[in-house]
């Protein structure tokens, strides 16, 4: 037993250094972006304006995702910032919970100090597009929308993440359904939702009908990454999890989309209800058993409907 303690206490030192390397190697990326910004090296200037052209000739024809963007634009306002942290601290200070206060306000004022201070540094002006769909003054780099998101938004979940475990779960489950629904509403009730669903049945003929098919997938992709960061938010906040809990999750998650039927909401909501009474059951009888049984579960029901619940099979035509 003697020589098993220093080995778990080496894992344990690893892992507890583990975090710490992740952020020390990504403030060491972010400050080369920084410096080769600052240098104005070509080959990054280029993607840079033909990212900036490319993107600005996706959103500005689409009144609704231009509203969309300026409305999350507003959300990174200094203001709404301010509101939000300010609001925070008041409650932790009325809590008397005057460290966690203090924390989210000097949080907040380096984002006010750090922002300028980045901006003058690096020096990047702001693009020219052919269609411009809002207007600002200054440098552009690091954007200060997305630094004071980042600071605030992540100060005040850090503040506040754990006291919701137990107390939040409801809320946090309607949001998430209200996330479903939202997108539900979204892929069959929409324009934008009809060109989505036509694009992955078949690529070729949406284009022939004139749809952007490039322009729907760079959308749709900004639309699930946002997505998968809320659900991130709302898992982390009322379940336990480290550092290799994603795989363990991509996997089942796979799982549950393949189950249901590929493109089908309704079949993965179905799926993901079905394997979690199947895992649960089995976790009564045997928790060893548990995630065999998820994945043999899927074995068996692909077998029998190799579309899954709610997928339909593929008609070619002659």
């Amino acid at each position: 037993m003697g020589s098993w303690a220093p080995m778990s206490t080496a894992v344990a030192n690893r892992r507890a250094l583990a975090p710490l390397a992740i952020v020390t190697v990504a403030a060491f990326l972010f400050a080369l972006l920084l410096i080769l910004v600052r240098l104005q090296w070509a080959p990054l200037e280029s993607v840079d304006h033909d990212a900036a052209a490319g993107l600005n000739r996706l959103v500005a024809g689409d009144a609704a995702v231009v509203g969309v963007i300026k409305a999350v634009t507003w959300l990174g306002s200094s203001g709404v910032l301010w509101t939000v942290t300010g609001t925070a601290a008041v409650g932790l200070a009325i809590r008397r919970r005057w460290r966690l206060a203090i924390y989210l306000l000097v949080a907040g004022a380096g984002v006010l100090t750090l922002d300028p201070v980045l901006k003058a540094l690096v020096g990047r002006l702001r693009p020219v597009v052919a269609h411009p769909i809002a207007y600002g003054t200054g440098d552009s780099f690091p954007s200060g929308h997305a630094l004071g998101s980042i600071v605030c938004y992540g100060a005040v979940l850090l503040v506040f993440l754990p006291a919701a475990r137990g107390r939040w779960r409801t809320a946090f489950i309607t949001v998430i359904v209200a996330l479903v629904a939202l997108i539900y509403a979204m892929l069959y009730r929409t324009r934008f939702g009809r060109s989505v669903r036509a694009t992955m049945q078949d690529e070729t003929a949406a284009r022939l009908v004139g749809i952007d098919v490039n322009r729907v997938a760079a959308l749709t992709f900004g639309i699930g990454v946002a997505v998968t960061a809320a659900g991130g938010m709302v898992f982390g906040a009322t379940n336990a999890f480290n550092p290799n809990s994603g795989y363990d999750l991509i996997s089942r998650l796979l799982a549950i989309i393949i189950l249901g039927g590929l493109g089908s909401i309704g079949g993965a909501l179905a799926a993901s209800v079905f394997m979690l009474v199947v895992e649960s059951l089995v976790t009564i009888w045997s928790p060893n058993w548990a995630v065999a049984v998820f994945y043999a579960a899927l074995v068996v029901v692909l077998v029998v409907r190799p579309t899954g619940f709610f997928g339909r099979k593929e008609v070619r035509a002659q």
